[in-house]
């Protein structure tokens, strides 16, 4: 699905109106399963880690890649409301009784991700760790997983570790598994990524020789 995404957006005269109408396709197709299912995406792992209803934060991130130069260089005054508004606006929509809210959620809280790059890119500042994690975040994103119950289970179980600072508790989640599988994905992407990726190329190599 993705390398065709790709495929389309390179041949998108418009990148975007194209991705306006995939966010109301992704946003459509959602809903449409749920009612039929008679199930949200809020209760239901199966609806929430579905394609459908994640494809709009990799659309939108898609957008912040084509667009990023564009968005760093807003004025001050339109640049700050990416990151400042949209992000309460991410976790204020949860509360209202709105259909289908984790969409929108999502689809906000990757609207502020976008602004905060945008930031960042402006801000020029020397950010090579943040270039290495992103070089290695394929493999980070298969392995993380390994550390998230081990690390829900130091905080949650029994009292619980800063149970009673939940934002705390978060940072200090989020910077441990961060950090966990960095280290970890070093090892995975040098033993197992790194070859499998030479091994592919050495065939697509071998097969433009033959024909």
């Amino acid at each position: 699905m993705f390398p065709a995404l790709f495929l389309l957006y390179r041949t998108a005269k418009q990148p975007l109106l194209l991705s306006s109408l995939l966010l109301v396709a992704c946003y459509t197709l959602i809903s449409l399963v749920q009612w039929q299912l008679g199930q949200s995406a809020a209760g239901s792992d199966f609806l929430y880690f579905n394609i459908a209803n994640q494809l709009h934060v990799f659309i939108i991130g898609i957008i912040g890649f084509y667009f990023l130069p564009v968005i760093a260089g807003l004025p001050s005054p339109r640049l700050m409301p990416l990151i400042f508004l949209w992000g309460p606006a991410g976790y204020s929509v949860g509360l209202f009784n709105i259909s289908n809210t984790t969409v929108l959620v999502l689809a906000a809280y990757a609207a502020a991700f976008v602004g905060l790059a945008a930031l960042m890119a402006r801000l020029r500042f020397n950010m090579a760790w943040l270039g290495e994690i992103g070089r290695w975040s394929f493999s980070m994103h298969i392995v993380h997983f390994l550390f998230m119950n081990v690390i829900d289970y130091g905080f949650n179980h029994g009292s619980g570790l800063v149970t009673g600072y939940p934002n705390l508790k978060a940072l200090m989640h989020f910077g441990i598994a961060v950090s966990a599988a960095y280290w970890t994905a070093g090892l995975t992407k040098r033993l197992i990524e790194d070859p499998c990726i030479q091994f592919g190329a050495r065939l697509m190599k071998q097969r433009s020789t033959s024909q």
